[in-house]
């Protein structure tokens, strides 16, 4: 199992790309233990929803819809920002914990569920979560230690990508002012630069309308 983690961190190294992170997350996990139902969750602090970029169902992706926020047992992890081990009894032990269970896909029953929060900086900024709705017991303290350790090498990839990608945006934003200033510059008449700002603001912004306003200086005693 060490030598798999110690694989999968030097596999999250190298990426830059959110998708191919959580892509490489399931890979592994499916080779620590049984993740045929798995999901990663994003938690929106901000919009106070979760989104699921990754979700396989029997080993078959599927889409799940944003949402809000709730009561169910992935909200209980990110809410308490520690991991949820429901090995046996799961719908009372979620009763007792005063989770709202959420089913699984066309109603059944879930018998065994595992979820560990990613948390970055003391922050959490998600979940990920293996379930099955046939096996109680199918994970114990060993493999919510397990999800445990691929969580925090997955929390500190996807906000590296995060970050990666924030700076190309913003490199591409100033290259973007810098080029468009530089054309302005160039023009030769006030008419000129009023029309490039407003073909390369429109361009850059993919506007279908733009418009400049001048405004006049106001001279003293006007």
């Amino acid at each position: 199992e060490l030598a798999v983690l110690n694989e999968m961190g030097r596999a999250l190294t190298t990426l830059r790309e959110e998708g191919a992170i959580y892509q490489t997350i399931h890979q592994y996990t499916s080779r620590l233990m049984d993740a045929k139902h798995f999901f990663i969750t994003l938690y929106d602090f901000t919009a106070g929803t979760l989104t699921f970029p990754l979700v396989y169902s029997d080993q078959e992706r599927v889409e799940l819809p944003s949402r809000p926020l709730g009561m169910g047992q992935t909200d209980y992890v990110i809410r308490n920002r520690a991991p949820l081990l429901l090995s046996e009894n799961v719908q009372t032990q979620m009763e007792a914990k005063g989770i709202t269970p959420m089913m699984f896909r066309g109603g059944q029953p879930i018998q065994s569920w595992l979820g560990v929060p990613l948390l970055y900086g003391g922050e959490v900024v998600g979940a990920i979560v293996v379930q099955s709705v046939d096996t109680p017991r199918l994970y114990t303290e060993f493999e919510r230690d397990v999800l445990t350790a691929i969580a925090s090498q997955a929390a500190i990839a996807i906000e590296n990508a995060r970050s990666f990608k924030e700076t190309q945006r913003r490199a591409e934003r100033e290259s973007t002012i810098n080029i468009i200033a530089q054309k302005i510059q160039g023009a030769t008449s006030v008419q000129g630069a009023i029309q490039t700002a407003i073909e390369e603001l429109g361009r850059a912004l993919k506007a279908k309308r733009t418009a400049v306003k001048i405004t006049p200086k106001q001279g003293h005693g006007n």
